[in-house]
């Protein structure tokens, strides 16, 4: 059976207009600095993201060239507040990651 690529991106697609779209960035504000803006990973920067084997990885990955302002951020903190930037980093762009497609409606 051959497979669309284009037609299985235009599905994918059709779930996240579904969902209300999907941001395109995440914003942390930071108090007298300018703004740190991340843009939604593609799927390879997802995929290496869920590859990666620490919670320091994931973030590098992640935040590609905001990782060392973020890192003098987390200096002295404990490791939760991490953990809850790259959680509200998926939450901004709308992961979707536990659903599981391929319901009637896509």
């Amino acid at each position: 059976v051959a497979v669309d690529f284009n037609t299985l991106a235009a599905r994918a697609e059709k779930r996240i207009e579904k969902r209300g779209g999907a941001n395109k960035v995440f914003v942390m504000k930071v108090e007298g600095e300018p703004d740190i803006v991340i843009p939604k990973p593609d799927a390879l920067v997802a995929m290496q993201s869920e590859e990666a084997s620490t919670i320091k990885a994931q973030l590098q990955v992640l935040s590609g060239k905001s990782f060392g302002r973020i890192l003098d951020l987390v200096k002295g903190k404990d490791i939760s507040v991490v953990q809850d930037i790259i959680t509200a980093m998926w939450d901004a762009w709308d992961d979707d990651s536990s659903e599981v497609g391929g319901g009637k409606g896509d």
